[in-house]
């Protein structure tokens, strides 16, 4: 399945700036959404490092609220 993943609000964490709408799109094959796992959230991260050269990690992106993840197919 495919996710889009975008971030919901500006935010800038531990010297890591987050703008809202920035987005990625990941595959991940799971009956549950990527956020909720280590390996879906390694995925994200990796997606995020990859585009943008952010590292949500040090962010401490994973809290809850802080994106919008859509199923995509």
């Amino acid at each position: 399945m495919l996710y889009k993943v975008t971030v919901k609000n500006t935010q800038n964490v531990n010297g890591v700036r987050l703008e809202k709408g920035m987005s990625v799109e990941v595959a991940y094959n799971s009956f549950c959404s990527p956020e909720s796992t280590k390996e879906g959230k390694t995925l994200i991260q990796n997606a995020f490092m990859l585009k943008y050269g952010v590292d949500l990690q040090k962010a401490c992106a994973f809290n809850s609220g802080k994106f919008v993840i859509q199923r995509i197919n």
